[in-house]
């Protein structure tokens, strides 16, 4: 029965002129939605109208309320399964493009190992040039960038850049960071050594020395200078001796008031010997 004859039994029920046929099928409806043990509960002759009234007021809700609440379960299951794979394939999309971004920008790199002894040089498309000092580490891109090379160095070495004032040359080390556009300079930076150093040929070179994760020194370096630090504390060297500095590169080693511990240190390296002091004195 559809929710007007429904209603039309009530109203008859609650005036008093239902049929018995009529009050057959309103139990039979009310039978339909409610436990076995309220059947039969309309009947002419009950005195407790507002209880009946509830139930009656109740069966019709749920009768309406059923299919409802069923079409709305499944509209609502499909807005959020359409939801879901969009939003799936969105980021599907994303992470195939961010892998492949990331494959596309992944930069490769060239590593160079100098054994003790040993000395090597890299150059560059532009005729920089890059001299690798015994017991070095060095790692550049193969890939040069065009606004900048950023070259990484444990050790010690010489570097002649072709002046370029679109493209920084960057080089790290673990204490320093030097910025150059075009020139000359020597870097040691031995990991080992209490000293690091960058001493300028040529041009000119900004130093920066890592202080901790937020301060940096800062120092622009002019030819014939030499940056210098000592337990992390700086200092700018003048007018110094460029042959001793970078005399390595050309098998020339220049020492001048340096302790025989340094110059042995600096020997074993060049050469790939082990010296051994039986004297302290």
């Amino acid at each position: 029965m559809d929710i007007n004859n429904i209603k039309d039994l009530i109203n008859n029920l609650f005036r008093g002129n239902i049929t018995s046929e009529e009050l057959k099928k309103l139990n039979l409806w009310y039978d339909s939605f409610n436990t076995q043990e309220e059947i039969n509960i309309f009947s002419a002759e009950t005195d407790n109208n507002e209880i009946v009234k509830q139930r009656i007021l109740n069966g019709i809700n749920s009768k309406r309320d059923k299919p409802k609440h069923f079409n709305n379960f499944f509209l609502l299951y499909k807005n959020v399964a359409i939801i879901f794979i969009s939003i799936s394939i969105l980021l599907v999309s994303l992470i195939i493009y961010l892998d492949s971004t990331k494959i596309e920008n992944e930069i490769s790199w060239n590593e160079i190992k100098v054994s003790e002894g040993q000395k090597k040089i890299v150059t560059f498309l532009d005729n920089s040039k890059i001299i690798v000092n015994a017991g070095s580490y060095l790692k550049y891109p193969k890939k040069i960038n065009q606004d900048s090379i950023e070259i990484y160095l444990e050790g010690e070495a010489y570097f002649e850049i072709t002046p370029n004032k679109n493209r920084k040359f960057i080089v790290h080390t673990s204490s320093i960071t030097t910025t150059v556009l075009g020139t000359k300079f020597n870097i040691n930076a031995f990991n080992q050594d209490e000293e690091t150093s960058v001493t300028l040929v040529e041009g000119r070179v900004k130093v920066e020395q890592k202080l901790n994760n937020i301060n940096t020194n800062s120092y622009i370096l002019k030819p014939l200078e030499k940056y210098l630090i000592i337990n992390n504390q700086k200092e700018i060297l003048r007018n110094i001796s460029i042959s001793e500095e970078i005399g390595w590169k050309d098998n020339v080693l220049i020492f001048s008031r340096k302790s025989l511990k340094h110059i042995l240190k600096v020997l074993s390296r060049s050469y790939g010997v082990k010296f051994i002091l039986t004297n302290n004195k």
